[in-house]
């Protein structure tokens, strides 16, 4: 006896729960940045200035010198949301019938948690990438990124104020043999009012990010004298040695071949509710028999000081 298989199909089992969700870049940028909430449209960042001048003290008298100065920088939001209706009954056709309750009137659908965990993540990544290259301009009809202006934009408007020079000598492509020489040139152009602050930050993307530490290996394993954390590509984070510039991969910046460095302090992320891009309701709507979904936010950047930015570039 053996077993003829001639008029069956190669079974695939297509009932593993939970749904594998595919992998969606962090969002990490707008958890680094200072905060301002509150923001239904646009806010201005408050900034003053002062000087001090000093005067001979070996005398009596009033002799006031000495000027304090209000600036301001405004942070315009955009107006975000994200709306998607769901019908359970189109999932009694297909595998996912085996997890719809009993009876033809749902209230939900079986894959609530993956949904809202997967939508949550598309959320965070397109964020990510609008912090940095969002752009108002009527020419970007990208609808992921043209709510707000993004801190590439933002220096690029700013262009005239910015550390001057901010633009590489090198052109064509970051490379394994520049990358090096590119965050050294970038460290000296840091304006020297802030060189000693502890949240010095050089941000790039993971593709420039990997670049500089497989630059650093080779170098150390050969003349040079680079060191370097193993838990670098991990975190996506590592002071370049030698300084206290910390480099940190962001997924907004990848593919753009773009370095901007500051200091967190210096750098703004705007919303009205800080948790709102983190809430979400999905719910059962009786009058359209469906299942919808929403979330709603509101965002933005801005930078207090661009005087204190180099925006590295290519030529």
């Amino acid at each position: 006896m053996s077993y003829s298989f001639g008029n069956l199909s190669t079974y695939v089992d297509q009932q593993r729960l939970p749904l594998i969700t595919k992998a969606v870049f962090g969002a990490k940028t707008a958890s680094l940045l200072s905060k301002q909430v509150g923001i239904k449209s646009a806010a201005n960042l408050n900034l003053m200035d002062t000087d001090a001048p000093f005067q001979a003290g070996t005398s009596c008298g009033w002799n006031a010198s000495g000027t304090t100065t209000f600036s301001a920088r405004t942070l315009t939001v955009g107006a975000i949301k994200v709306q998607e209706a769901l019908c359970p009954r189109s999932l009694e056709q297909y595998w996912m019938q085996t997890q719809l309750t009993q009876g033809s009137n749902y209230t939900g659908v079986p894959f609530e948690q993956a949904f809202s965990e997967q939508k949550a993540a598309k959320i965070a990544a397109a964020l990510e990438t609008a912090i940095w290259q969002g752009s108002t301009a009527t020419s970007n009809t990208n609808i992921q990124t043209n709510k707000f202006d993004g801190f590439n934009r933002l220096l690029d408007q700013a262009s005239g104020t910015v550390v001057s020079g901010n633009v590489a000598a090198v052109s064509g492509a970051i490379t394994a043999s520049n990358v090096i020489g590119i965050f050294q040139q970038i460290y000296t152009r840091i304006p020297v009012e802030i060189l000693n602050r502890e949240d010095l930050v050089a941000f790039c993307g993971w593709d420039t990010f990997r670049l500089m530490m497989n630059a650093f290996i080779n170098v150390g394993s050969g003349t040079g004298n680079f060191h370097y954390t193993a838990e670098g590509m991990q975190t996506g984070e590592q002071v370049f040695p030698g300084t206290n510039l910390k480099v940190v991969a962001v997924n907004g910046l990848n593919s753009t071949s773009r370095i901007v460095t500051s200091y967190l302090g210096n750098m703004f992320y705007g919303t009205d509710l800080l948790s709102d891009e983190e809430q979400f309701s999905i719910w059962h709507s009786r009058d359209n028999d469906e299942i919808r979904f929403q979330a709603a936010m509101k965002a933005g950047v801005q930078i207090a000081y661009p005087e204190f930015v180099v925006d590295w570039k290519l030529a």
